[in-house]
C-alpha cells in the first residue's frame, strides 16, 4: 500500500519529527520525504509554530492508523486533548494510492505545501487540480 502521511510537532519539534521519521521507516519504506516547514497553530490555537512534513510510505501494515496513534503515543501524546492543543507529535493519514483524499486536509497549507515536495502531480479528485497548485494557492 501506498500511503501519503502528515507529520507534525509543536512540543521539542526538533526531536520529535526525526523521531517519527524513524518509527515510520520500522512499518516500511520511505521513498519520498519532504522538507519541513513551520507553521503557526491552526484553528486559532495558542502555543509555539509547528514544524510539518510530509512522507510517502510504502507498507503491508494491515491496519496503518493503530499502528501512527501507537507511534504519537510512544513520542508522548496524550488523548484526549483539545483538538488543536500542542503534541509532540500528530500523524495522519493525508492520501492512500486509490482512495480520495480528504477534501479538508487538502485545503490547509501546512498539509498541502510538504505534500507537493513529494507528490506534486497527485491530482484532487474533487477538483482537478494538481497538488502543485494547490499549494500555489
Amino acid at each position: 500500500m501506498r500511503v501519503w502521511i502528515s507529520l507534525g510537532s509543536n512540543i521539542d519539534p526538533e526531536t520529535n519529527i526525526p523521531a517519527a521519521f524513524a518509527a515510520l521507516e520500522r512499518l516500511g519504506s520511505l521513498p519520498a520525504r519532504s522538507g519541513v516547514y513551520r507553521s503557526a497553530p491552526h484553528g486559532g490555537a495558542q502555543g509555539p509554530d509547528f514544524l510539518n512534513a510530509v512522507v510517502l510510505l510504502e507498507t503491508e501494515v494491515e491496519d496503518l492508523r493503530a499502528e501512527l496513534r501507537r507511534i504519537e503515543e510512544e513520542l508522548g501524546r496524550v488523548r484526549p486533548a483539545p483538538p488543536n492543543a500542542p503534541r509532540p507529535i500528530d500523524l495522519d493519514v493525508l492520501w492512500e494510492a486509490g482512495a480520495p483524499p480528504d477534501p479538508a486536509q487538502l485545503a490547509l497549507p501546512y498539509v498541502v505545501v510538504p505534500l507537493a515536495d513529494v507528490a506534486p502531480d497527485l491530482r484532487d479528485p474533487a477538483t482537478g487540480k494538481t497538488v502543485r497548485d494547490l499549494a500555489r494557492g
